[in-house]
């Protein structure tokens, strides 16, 4: 039988500690005195339960021998079960209830429900709950049956190499493919560092909430982000508007991201009676097929759009009612946010050009346009100013950018006054 019962006490007369070798029917007794010890424990670190002092059915401490070697057997029941089925071995089911909630995979089943339960009131959005379960096959199954409370900087940091693909005996070796005793370890990872990093977001989230007094130091590396953020262009936005199709009103649609930044989802949520006088109001949007406020805090969005847009999309509206969706298929349902980076993607591939996002070609593409636009009408005011001819001498020698930086200036002043 696996697992050895002992004890910590001494012998009250002889003051001698107890031991293991002797043992008889009733328990450990002392040679000498005759006296048994009324507390005992289970090593049971053969299971990977560490010390167990009492009852897990009752709570209560082990006061005979009998009582211990009882839940001993119960044990290595179980261990045997498992054995012959398979299947993981529930030490859970053999621990005191304080100690089975610190775990990690209770603790992550925990904040799994309440994440649940704020995406049911919108407390949350879905994509939050979709990360954690993500997630979840990383975090658990490395930490599992692990208290939080004895988790260190050395546990992250393995795990945090075996996240990039490597374990801790094979993080410095060179060349070809290792064999270890929990893992194999590729030469390349086969996750990227923005994917890492939110793992490991998600896993400091766990110590935030649990632990937040003492939180354990994490690794720092660099983030490479995967997809470099695009601008459109005006020769690519040419080349795949022309593709675009006219039906259903997919190139106005298009046209209208494009030119005033709108979310993708919100596009499906407008209804005629939003398109009021060269501006379309946005209040709406839609998400899981549902459609919900545009923005948490509520208030509506208005996007102006360019007269020669504005032109076209009266003509789409003509024999639309106020209350139906701008674009829909067959007059009732609206063309969900999916169609629209389908339809983008497919004229993307037919004009033969450099995928980019939709969503980079209308919110980040308008972004950087309106800043390139007002940096120059900046600059430009600055040198008519200061009398210069190029537009970049007032930003290279006098524009100070923040506190920090009026700060240097000043230290620098003072540098030169005192030489």
């Amino acid at each position: 039988m696996k697992g050895r019962i002992l004890t910590k006490q001494r012998c009250k007369k002889c003051k001698v500690k107890y031991a293991a070798k002797n043992l008889d029917a009733n328990g450990i007794y002392c040679p000498t005195c005759l006296t048994t010890p009324n507390r005992y424990y289970i090593n049971g670190r053969a299971f990977g339960l560490e010390y167990i002092y009492s009852d897990p059915k009752t709570n209560k401490p082990f006061e005979t021998y009998s009582q211990a070697i009882g839940v001993l057997i119960d044990i290595n029941k179980a261990w045997k079960e498992a054995g012959e089925k398979k299947s993981r071995f529930k030490a859970e089911d053999f621990l005191p209830a304080e100690i089975v909630k610190k775990r990690f995979e209770n603790l992550y089943e925990s904040m799994l429900k309440l994440c649940e339960e704020e995406v049911r009131k919108s407390a949350k959005s879905k994509s939050r709950l979709h990360n954690l379960v993500a997630h979840q096959r990383f975090i658990v199954p490395f930490f599992r049956g692990k208290d939080i409370r004895d988790a260190n900087y050395l546990d992250i940091e393995t795990f945090y190499i075996r996240l990039l693909g490597k374990c801790a005996t094979h993080n410095y070796a060179d060349g070809g493919m290792y064999q270890c005793g929990y893992t194999t370890c590729p030469i390349r990872t086969p996750l990227s560092s923005r994917y890492i990093q939110d793992i490991l977001d998600t896993l400091r989230g766990i110590f935030i909430k649990y632990r937040p007094n003492d939180i354990p130091q994490f690794p720092k590396f660099t983030v490479i982000p995967t997809v470099e953020k695009q601008r459109l262009g005006i020769a690519r936005e040419i080349s795949v508007l022309d593709k675009v199709p006219q039906r259903h009103g997919y190139r106005i649609g298009i046209l209208m991201l494009l030119r005033s930044g709108m979310r993708i989802n919100e596009l499906p949520a407008i209804k005629v009676q939003d398109c009021i006088d060269g501006t379309v109001f946005v209040d709406k949007a839609f998400s899981d097929g549902k459609l919900k406020l545009a923005r948490k805090s509520g208030g509506e969005v208005e996007y102006p759009l360019s007269p020669e847009l504005w032109i076209m999309l009266t003509e789409h509206l003509e024999g639309k009612g106020p209350d139906e969706f701008v674009f829909s298929i067959d007059g009732k349902s609206p063309i969900p946010p999916a169609r629209w980076y389908k339809v983008w993607r497919k004229a993307c591939s037919d004009a033969k050009v450099k995928y980019i996002c939709l969503k980079h070609a209308s919110r980040h593409s308008t972004a950087s346009r309106i800043m390139k636009k007002h940096k120059k009408d900046a600059l430009r005011e600055i040198a008519v100013q200061l009398g210069h001819n190029n537009l970049t001498t007032g930003e290279k020698h006098y524009v100070i950018e923040g506190r920090g930086g009026m700060k240097m200036a000043r230290e620098k002043g003072d540098a030169n006054n005192s030489n």
